[in-house]
């Protein structure tokens, strides 16, 4: 019976924390089209209970001690850096550290249930395509900002549908991927289009490759008749994306635009600062001296950069080693549609500012701190034993 009754605590938790998490990520995406101070508050509630959680279990307080001085190293980073080059204020820091921090507490301890976390993917997505049919320009849909952050808020939601399946030890698919990459072209973004484009290649051959795999114990599929086949396939469906336009629609800002921008002009900018004394490259520099960070909002247009410039090197440095730990975590356990799923949301992190005093946080911390948890150990045992 006491089995029982813990198991049945664990459901009702496991739902209750679901439910929590809908709410935030719910309350965060109408907070970007509505200006209700009452949502602000509701996700700091959840944010802080999310804390609370990080001793309710016994058995997770040693891998807890990791999260919590990790986030303890965040906030002293960015206090400090609010001292030494003013970038940022207090109150943002911490802020960021609770809100963030709070939530990516609960994704690193429990389970998220697949069903809730499709609900509120398919809320944000149906947002768009209502918006799409309507043909309300892209520039339009959030109050403070840029039609770039259609690809974000897609391909963070999305992180939140992988973390569900991986916790679920299941099979993402490809049609996930699919739809981030149409949203992302429908808004128009560069960075946007590129990076789903590599998650949606990256999850086609991975489907394709466990294809394979699995039909080459039954029967031989590179025949000679299948191959011409595909090639029949691909030339008629590359006709039909020229003939149409599609081609156009997709990479036209390409042809015009080119890979060069303002970003790139930003970037260079800021190395330049950076490595011009140690200082700088130790505590970053404070972005108001400089008129071309100042005319584009202090935005860098780059989550790294960004990392630098308001929590310093050190703590840079301590993020790109937890990053690659993970990496090399999920490659060993040939968990490849999270390293895939790692990859995009990185390269897109670094087109854009996605994490820093920003949302984005909540998954770096996940992803920074994945392999301390007992989540990463009871998937290792699994894919041993399933060796």
């Amino acid at each position: 019976m006491d089995n029982m009754d813990t198991i049945k605590n664990k459901i009702i938790n496991n739902r209750l924390i679901n439910i929590l998490i809908i709410i935030y990520f719910l309350s965060v995406f109408l907070s970007m089209i509505y200006d209700v101070r009452v949502l602000i508050w509701i996700k700091r509630i959840i944010a802080i209970f999310g804390y609370f959680m990080l001793f309710i279990d016994k058995k997770k307080i040693k891998t807890n001690l990791w999260t919590l001085t990790y986030l303890i190293i965040m906030l002293l980073s960015g206090l400090i850096m609010v001292i030494i080059n003013g970038n940022g204020e207090f109150i943002q820091i911490i802020n960021a550290v609770i809100t963030f921090g709070g939530i990516s507490i609960l994704l690193l301890n429990f389970k998220l249930n697949i069903k809730y976390m499709w609900i509120l993917f398919i809320f944000q997505i149906l947002y768009y395509f209502i918006n799409m049919i309507f043909k309300i320009p892209p520039d339009d849909l959030f109050l403070h900002q840029s039609r770039n952050y259609i690809s974000i808020y897609v391909i963070q939601f999305l992180t939140l549908l992988y973390i569900a399946y991986q916790d679920n030890y299941k099979k993402v698919g490809i049609f996930p991927a699919l739809i981030c990459f149409i949203l992302s072209v429908w808004g128009l973004g560069r960075g946007g289009i590129l990076i789903s484009l590599i998650l949606l290649i990256g999850m086609i051959s991975l489907y394709l490759f466990e294809y394979i795999k699995g039909k080459k114990k039954s029967k031989r599929i590179l025949t000679k008749k299948n191959i011409i086949i595909f090639i029949m396939v691909a030339i008629i469906v590359s006709i039909l994306i020229v003939a149409t336009g599609v081609f156009e629609l997709i990479f036209g800002r390409f042809y015009d635009m080119g890979l060069e921008s303002a970003r790139t002009i930003i970037w260079g900018d800021y190395l330049q600062k950076t490595f011009s004394s140690f200082s700088n490259l130790l505590f970053g520099f404070n972005l108001e001296y400089n008129r071309l960070f100042t005319r584009y909002d202090f935005n860098l247009h780059n989550s790294f950069l960004s990392m630098h410039a308001h929590y310093g090197l050190i703590f840079f440095l301590l993020n790109i080693f937890l990053l690659s730990k993970t990496f090399i975590f999920y490659f060993k356990t040939k968990e490849y549609q999270m390293l895939i799923l790692m990859i995009a949301f990185f390269l897109r992190a670094g087109t854009d500012y996605m994490f820093s005093v920003h949302l984005g946080d909540i998954f770096l911390i996940y992803f920074a701190l994945y392999s301390f948890t007992i989540k990463s150990n009871k998937l290792f045992k699994k894919k041993m034993i399933s060796k």
